[in-house]
């Protein structure tokens, strides 16, 4: 077998399941083998991995199922409720931190105030971005239905 051809095949079978890897390689092979009909040269050879594509993108059409972290079905509401949520989060730390502060027993001068708010707000965001994406994950991951039911006028 050419070491180009070798090469395409390895990659390719890098991005699969390892259950999957010889089975696809063998398959690959014999399919590039065909494309060539018989001329191993190695411009033909070019010319036909090039003819086939990214081995990722090859990889992905063996592989079947496409893999998100969010799925495209749940990603304007993982984005909406993102939104939300940061709003509310960041708002609400926000004016805690600011009511602590305030009846802290410690003076505190306002670029101290300031900085503990901003550290208080991004900290609770940070937290807040984290379990929303793990719940939108797993709902993904799970395929919860997130879509309404059917539009109807009355």
């Amino acid at each position: 077998m050419h070491d180009l051809i070798k090469r395409y095949v390895e990659e390719t079978v890098r991005h699969l399941p390892v259950k999957e890897r010889e089975e696809v390689a063998l398959e690959l092979e014999t399919n590039i083998e065909d494309m060539l009909g018989g001329d191993s040269s190695t411009e033909k050879v070019e010319e036909t991995l090039l003819a086939l594509g990214s081995p990722a993108i090859l990889a992905r059409q063996y592989r079947g199922k496409e893999r998100y972290l969010i799925g495209p079905e749940t990603f304007d509401l993982y984005v909406m409720v993102l939104k939300i949520v940061s709003l509310v989060v960041g708002l609400v730390t926000m004016v805690i931190t600011f009511v602590s502060l305030f009846f802290a027993s410690d003076p505190i001068n306002i670029a101290q105030m300031i900085a503990k708010v901003l550290a208080s707000v991004f900290s609770s965001l940070s937290s807040a971005f984290l379990w929303v994406t793990i719940t939108f994950a797993i709902m993904s991951y799970y395929q919860v239905k997130t879509e309404p039911d059917q539009w109807n006028r009355k």
